[in-house]
């Protein structure tokens, strides 16, 4: 938890440095040409790297103006899925080494899909199984419950959302340089809720501990953090966890 804000930090870097556009260096196959061309974007994770993707959806498709599917990799293989020349497949996996997301990724680049891993391991079967490799940089995940991890996937996520409006023109020049400035201040942004914030999460916890039964709600982004939240109560605590969408 600790770890977060240098993590995101790590994973922003250089990629945000001109400040008026990303940079997200060597992606092999999948270059400029093919991410101003492409048709559909579908991201293929489980657990904490499908919160994730669906975190990612609503950049892209807000700033890209690109139509986004994100599937639970372990049923993805288990449809007749619909996916081939002029679709991306994304598949987010934190150690590269995810079965069921490794299998979804094959699936698609079988049928002519273009592939990219978004993975915090260098040397990873994601990374052999992929036309292109966007790294996390977060640093080794040694906790049950992923965290600096998952923020690093959404701050990819985001980095990736931000060039495919760059290079698709969908963005306005000034608003994708206010959006970049505010990513860039995402590190120092979470260091502060950690110092400061964790008091008022005590507090809560301190109140709440003995109860047998918690739910999250949540809207619009609010929807995949707070099915996240459920995630790592019920892995941590194991009292029993809901999420749902609060509109319904």
């Amino acid at each position: 938890i600790h770890e977060q804000a240098d993590a995101v930090a790590e994973t922003i870097g250089e990629r945000a440095a001109r400040g008026v556009g990303i940079d997200l260096g060597d992606l092999g196959a999948i270059d400029d040409d093919l991410l101003r061309t492409i048709r559909r974007i579908v991201v293929v994770a489980c657990g904490t790297s499908f919160h994730a993707g669906l975190i990612g959806r609503y950049a892209i498709e807000e700033w890209a103006r690109l139509p986004v599917e994100v599937d639970i990799a372990s049923e993805y293989r288990y449809r007749n899925p619909v996916v081939g020349p002029g679709d991306l497949v994304i598949g987010i996996s934190q150690s590269g080494e995810t079965a069921d997301t490794l299998a979804a990724m094959r699936t698609a680049r079988t049928r002519g899909a273009s592939v990219l891993a978004v993975t915090n391991i260098m040397g990873s079967q994601a990374t052999r199984d992929a036309d292109g490799v966007l790294y996390t940089r977060a640093g080794l995940e040694i906790g049950v419950a992923a965290t600096k991890t998952f923020v690093s996937q959404v701050a990819v996520m985001y980095l990736l959302a931000m060039r495919l409006a760059e290079l698709r023109g969908t963005l306005d020049p000034g608003v994708l340089k206010a959006a970049i400035s505010d990513l860039k201040r995402l590190p120092h942004a979470i260091d502060e809720m950690v110092e400061h914030g964790l008091a008022s999460v005590e507090r809560v916890a301190e109140r709440h501990h003995k109860a047998g039964f918690f739910l999250y709600l949540g809207r619009h982004v609010g929807l995949p953090v707070a099915l996240e939240g459920a995630l790592k109560l019920k892995e941590i605590s194991y009292i029993a966890t809901d999420a749902y969408a609060a509109g319904e």
